[in-house]
């Protein structure tokens, strides 16, 4: 799940579209730039209805579902930190993507106001100091398992029995069967033993030094295993929490370069960006 953007063509607008299955005068474009039924679908023949939305998808224009741009902006997890980042540096320098990035699916930002986003994203880039990034990184391999969310208190990974994730304070497991839930576990660094049944215990790998602990066990043992995005491979066995500054450009690269295609083509349609 994630963020999603798109920007219609104006091949309508422009008369570059193929003839209609029904007279012009028939059909409406919506605030959104997307073409409509002049009435409610009920006061046509179904036949017409089928007909005009299999030409809008199909054969229309050159574009697909007369959509000009269409780009997976970020999962959630990555947007949020995007979206994190430009509060640290400070909405203030950020107002009309303070005003239109969406905090849900859905929602437009106007056309008349994509320049001023673009500028504001160039801003950005060039404004940002590194962010710092906290991960939970697999000894091992070298593999980051988990990415630390603010906007998520950190955690990453939703049990019935328990919450887990990491902040710049380490891995924490959160027992949620408990009311309030109660912190179980937390350490910068530690072991993982999978069990019968898909369970694994965890353990304090700097049990010593951390003896004065007192609200956490030094071994905690969880439902299922933490594993790797890639889901063939074995699960960790050695575990560490790493928090590095990171480039602003390298760390939402994908995040700007999806952004900046969906503001330009708003520029050149007059059409908003559709969040989805």
């Amino acid at each position: 799940m994630g963020l999603d953007a798109s920007v219609s063509c104006r091949c309508w607008r422009d008369g570059l579209t193929t003839p209609p299955p029904l007279p012009h005068d028939q059909i409406v474009e919506d605030d959104e730039g997307y073409l409509d039924l002049a009435q409610p679908d009920d006061a046509y023949d179904p036949d017409v209805v089928t007909a005009f939305t299999r030409w809008q998808y199909e054969q229309a224009c050159r574009h697909k579902h007369m959509v000009h741009t269409d780009v997976r902006i970020s999962n959630w997890a990555g947007y949020r930190r995007f979206q994190q980042a430009l509060a640290d540096q400070g909405w203030q320098h950020f107002p009309t993507l303070h005003a239109h990035l969406p905090q849900a699916n859905g929602g437009l930002l106007p056309a008349q106001d994509a320049n001023a986003a673009l500028e504001e994203l160039t801003y950005f880039a060039a404004l940002a100091q590194p962010v710092d990034r906290t991960v939970l990184h697999d000894e091992d391999t070298g593999e980051t398992l988990i990415v630390s969310v603010a906007a998520y208190r950190g955690t990453a990974i939703w049990s019935p029995t328990f919450h887990a994730g990491v902040d710049p304070h380490g891995f924490f497991v959160l027992d949620v069967t408990a009311d309030p839930p109660l912190e179980t576990f937390r350490s910068m660094r530690f072991t993982q033993r999978i069990l019968d049944e898909g369970r694994a215990e965890i353990a304090d790998a700097d049990a010593d030094a951390n003896a004065d602990k007192q609200h956490t066990h030094q071994k905690v043992i969880l439902d299922r295993p933490i594993k790797s995005w890639e889901d063939h491979q074995p699960p960790p066995s050695h575990l560490a929490v790493l928090t590095s500054p990171s480039e602003v450009q390298e760390e939402f690269r994908w995040i700007l370069d999806a952004l900046v295609s969906v503001l330009r083509a708003a520029v050149e349609t007059g059409n908003p960006v559709r969040w989805y």
